[in-house]
């Protein structure tokens, strides 16, 4: 596993989830909803949660701290716990690949 592959993979992912949302930002909400109730949107996440799985294959944890920094992350959610307890502020994308690279290393 490389952290610095799946923090390629996870910008890329960012940049189009925000042209994304900007597009649908445009669009009636009941054409907007649409969307995301097809069988094309439900393959493609399935296909990317398959990809992710890959990239993080034997470390579950750092899976969920991806999912978590995807789809998770927001205004109002910018903390998450350690198993220690220990609580990690996320203020920007950076932030978060800092927090990678330090958790699990540029490589294992």
């Amino acid at each position: 596993m490389n952290i610095e592959k799946i923090i390629e993979v996870l910008k890329v992912a960012r940049e189009e989830d925000a042209k994304a949302e900007a597009f649908l930002r445009t669009i009636p909400l009941s054409v907007n909803q649409v969307f995301f109730e097809t069988p094309y949107i439900e393959a493609r996440e399935k296909m990317f949660s398959s990809a992710l799985r890959a990239l993080t294959s034997g470390h579950e944890f750092l899976y969920y701290d991806v999912i978590w920094f995807l789809y998770e992350l927001g205004p109002n959610n910018k903390t998450f716990w350690l198993a220690d307890k220990t609580p990690v502020v996320i203020n920007t994308d950076e932030d978060y690949y800092n927090y990678l690279r330090s958790e699990y290393g540029t490589s294992n």
